[in-house]
Parts: C-alpha cells; structure tokens; sequence
C-alpha cells in the first residue's frame, strides 16, 4: 500500500481558500499594528517633542501594517495577488472605519480623515498584494558541454 500523497492532493492541501487568506492576514494584521504603534510610540517618546511625531508616526503604522497585510493574504493565498490584496484592503478600510466611529467621540466621519487615510490604506494593501503574489521565475539551469 503506498501511503503517498497524489499530486492533486497535495497542492490543494497547499492552497488556501480565498477567504481563509483574507481573514488570517486581517487577524495577522491585527496584532501586527499595535506593536508597530507601539515601538514607533517609543521612538517618538525618546524625542524632545514626541506630541509632533505620534500623529506621523501613527500614519506610518497604519500604512506598514496595510502593506504587510496585502503581502501576506496573497503569500497565503500564493496566487491571485491583486484580488487578494483588494479584498483584504476592502476589510482593512471598514475596520477603519468602525475604528474612526468608535473613537471619534461625535460617531460622525469627517471626508479629510477618510481621504487621508482610508483610501492610502487600501491602495498600500492593494500593493501588497501586488508584491506579494507575484512570483519570481524559476532559474534555468545551464546545460554543461
């Protein structure tokens, strides 16, 4: 009895559903953005005027994190790179905003905050999951004589 793994098997065991990628890069994601607020929240701390530095460096956490979320929905994902980094860039952009109406304190969106935020935070994870589906092409081996 051979106890191998037909080849059909094993590269959709090596697949991922679409969905399933999208959800672990925003829970991923998740995690990944307040730590990197936190260490930027840091550095700011060591300045002398650290309230001019967190709004930046806050946006910064924010675009990294989106960035990194593109990359690695379409790393799990491993195809598909740019309808993975727009749908994890479309969850990115409603946490967002439910994030911007919870704390806002009016609950009111204001459209500068959502331009300067919102839409650069769904083209950087549009962009990651651009770089991250993209494949490098295999090397060619050259054929001694």
């Amino acid at each position: 009895m051979d106890h191998s793994v037909s080849p059909v098997l094993h590269r959709a065991k090596k697949e991922r559903s679409l969905l399933s990628s999208v959800g672990t890069a925003v829970a991923a994601t998740a995690v990944f953005l307040p730590c990197m607020a936190f260490l930027l929240t840091f550095f700011a701390y060591q300045s002398n005027d650290p309230g001019r530095l967190i709004p930046t460096f806050a946006y910064i956490a924010a675009l990294t994190s989106s960035l990194f979320c593109g990359f690695l929905c379409a790393r799990l994902r491993g195809k598909q790179g740019l309808l993975c980094g727009l749908l994890s860039g479309l969850c990115m952009v409603v946490l967002f905003l439910i994030a911007l109406l919870v704390f806002s304190g009016s609950g009111e969106l204001r459209a500068a905050k959502v331009l300067f935020t919102d839409i650069p935070v769904f083209l950087f994870t549009v962009l990651g999951g651009m770089i991250g589906g993209t494949k490098r092409a295999p090397k060619r081996r050259r054929v001694r004589r």
